[in-house]
């Protein structure tokens, strides 16, 4: 999948993106990129393979985080990343409603939850608790040795292409 925004041009590395409101968020995609690579680069590289799971999700869930935001949120929301995935998915689910309000790495400040209405806000907690219930029975389900419901989890959260076999 190929995450496509359209941005216009303002000067210099800046560009407008639309932020989802009918409002433009100033953002410098250098500046963005050289942040998230490093954040990558601090959590092991193991920041871009969860971010492509949780977009994965969010596809599948009403999408209602854009993707910029997501991407940000991931990478605030860990301070370190074990090679554990499931676990890793679990504590997002759980620990990113307190990351919510990030700001554009890109260095302009701008708040990146802007688009968010209050109830398209709630929906996405929501989706996110919902997900944590699932994953937490998921990893449960593994813990036990019931492989075949810990995937039937697995496929609810990340969608009918998971793989089951």
């Amino acid at each position: 999948y190929v995450d496509v925004a359209p941005v216009f041009w303002k000067d210099g590395d800046d560009y407008l993106l639309p932020a989802g409101d009918d409002s433009w968020l100033l953002t410098s995609t250098l500046k963005s990129n050289e942040w998230f690579n490093q954040k990558h680069q601090e959590l092991n590289y193991r920041l871009k393979s969860l971010v492509m799971l949780l977009k994965k999700w969010n596809k599948e869930h009403s999408s209602y985080f854009n993707s910029f935001h997501l991407e940000t949120v991931a990478a605030n929301t860990f301070s370190s990343l074990g090679s554990n995935y499931r676990d890793s998915v679990y504590k997002f689910f759980v620990w990113s409603p307190s990351y919510l309000d990030v700001y554009d790495p890109g260095i302009h400040g701008g708040i990146l939850s802007s688009y968010l209405t209050p109830q398209s806000r709630e929906y996405l907690i929501r989706n996110l608790e919902s997900a944590a219930a699932r994953a937490e029975k998921a990893i449960e389900a593994e813990s036990d040795g019931d492989h075949e419901e810990a995937k039937r989890l697995w496929s609810i959260i990340f969608g009918s292409d998971f793989p089951t076999n």
